[in-house]
């Protein structure tokens, strides 16, 4: 199994059970399973889809809002900040999302009034915001 495959079935599994309100998952390390609390200050919502970035993961709920967490080190949780998150975090003021694609390290999101958002690494000005 691909180790992007691999994460994202432990993220499905993790994001499931957070919403099933269990409060306990495990994910993969190697062979092992490590159960671990995961715990979020994100109200309970329905997942629509999750996308595993690089080292980071992203959450579409129904709602048309936005949660991500992991390894933030080129801003692609969208937070305002470069550090790391361990918990699935609302990003603020982006709703009304229909559709959300996630790089390595960058992200980019449409809403429902065809504007597009775009947050992450942009070295190379990938983000297309003239940076």
């Amino acid at each position: 199994m691909f180790r992007g495959t691999k994460r994202f079935l432990m993220v499905l599994l993790a994001m499931l059970l957070i919403v099933m309100n269990i409060g306990t998952a495990c994910f993969a390390e190697g062979s092992q399973f490590i159960a671990i609390g995961v715990t979020s200050d994100a109200p309970e919502k329905i997942i629509k889809t999750i996308y595993a970035g690089g080292d980071y993961s992203a959450i579409l709920y129904d709602d048309g809002t936005v949660a991500t967490f992991g390894n933030n080190s080129n801003g692609q949780l969208g937070l305002g900040t470069d550090e790391n998150v361990n918990v699935p975090t609302n990003i603020k003021g982006l709703t009304d999302v229909k559709t959300l694609s996630a790089g390595a390290t960058r992200v980019f999101a449409t809403r429902k009034d065809g504007s597009i958002w775009a947050w992450g690494k942009n070295y190379n000005g990938e983000l297309r915001d003239g940076t």
